[in-house]
């Protein structure tokens, strides 16, 4: 797969991490509850082959308790609400957990889901980090049809390189 690396900016924090070859960048939305959303689903391979792949990158806006919390505790409250959503969602069919692992990544708390499901009758991996770094929480979900013949190969490596930092230029 090819892979360039990805800097994403929002409220002082930048998220880097590997991301598939793209030429179309990201779409930026701010949520009505503070999140910041990067959203993209155009991703190729070598000679512009098109990858079964969407990205969406979340930043959480913290919540009003969240400095009296550990980020344990806030990573289980969202991982909390993320489950919910997915397992309640009916745009999604033969919903199975597959992986619910807590673990540190760069040496913070951090959250691993892999969720299995159907949709229009496709097999669909969703591939979800929650990672923490201080008091900041991002999550990347890589959704991607188990079809693809190179997306389920390289979705953990992808995962593996996202790094949280504080923005020096904010």
């Amino acid at each position: 797969m090819s892979v360039i690396i990805g800097e994403f900016h929002d409220r002082g924090s930048v998220l880097t991490m590997k991301i598939p070859s793209t030429d179309t960048p990201f779409v930026k939305q701010h949520l009505h509850n503070g999140d910041t959303v990067f959203i993209n689903n155009q991703f190729a391979n070598y000679y512009k082959t098109p990858l079964a792949l969407a990205m969406v990158l979340s930043h959480c806006f913290p919540t009003p308790d969240a400095a009296s919390k550990t980020a344990d505790q806030r990573l289980d409250e969202i991982v909390a609400g993320f489950l919910d959503t997915i397992m309640t969602s009916a745009k999604l069919h033969e919903k199975e957990l597959q992986r619910n692992e807590s673990l540190l990544q760069n040496g913070s708390p951090a959250r691993r889901l892999t969720i299995r499901s159907l949709v229009n009758g496709r097999e669909i991996i969703t591939d979800a980090l929650f990672l923490s770094f201080k008091d900041d929480i991002w999550s990347i979900q890589l959704m991607y049809d188990t079809s693809d013949p190179i997306v389920p190969y390289h979705a953990a490596s992808l995962l593996d390189s996202a790094v949280i930092r504080t923005d020096a230029e904010e």
